[in-house]
């Protein structure tokens, strides 16, 4: 395995380049979901929703194996369910450390009627479950992917463009 140290600000976060993301890697970085509304799922929503999450995790926490100046990080995920959009996320509360704005925790919404829809593609690539991949992308916004970007100097409003020195090609 391949280990990249990108360096935001003062801050790094240590990225493992895997052929696979279906190992988990042992890590000091963890992210946990909480779903206060589950029991208003039918039981296969809930259960589709909960392998979802955990799959998600698995990946972020395969991917982020820590942060240099903060042992042990966690991150609390609240996943509210809602009945209108398809999904949104970000981070809720922030930190900042030697000048970088990091995530400390944060809220997915997850409209409950697309549950089952994005186990077949929603429509849009019929057969392909992509609920993981959904939730996936959310909890990155949860992480800063696009929310904190402007915060720590990694985006020029408007231009649709990551700037850090380390994410251009």
């Amino acid at each position: 395995m391949t280990h990249y140290a990108f360096r935001y600000g003062y801050g790094i976060l240590l990225v493992a380049a895997i052929a696979s993301l279906a190992r988990p890697v042992a890590a000091d970085f963890s992210i946990s979901y909480d779903i206060p509304a589950i029991a208003t799922l039918t039981e296969a929503e809930a259960s589709i929703l909960e392998e979802a999450l955990h799959e998600s995790a698995e990946i972020w926490e395969s991917l982020i194996l820590g942060h240099a100046s903060q042992p042990n990080l966690s991150i609390p995920i609240r996943v509210n369910l809602t009945d209108t959009g398809l999904a949104s996320a970000r981070p809720n509360n922030v930190r900042t450390i030697n000048g970088f704005t990091y995530p400390t925790s944060g809220t997915v919404w997850m409209n409950r009627e697309e549950i089952l829809p994005a186990t077949n593609g929603l429509g849009i690539a019929e057969g392909v479950d992509i609920i993981t991949e959904l939730l996936a992308h959310e909890t990155a916004h949860v992480l800063g992917f696009g929310t904190l970007w402007q915060q720590n100097d990694l985006y020029v409003p408007g231009s649709g463009k990551y700037t850090g020195q380390h994410g251009l090609a």
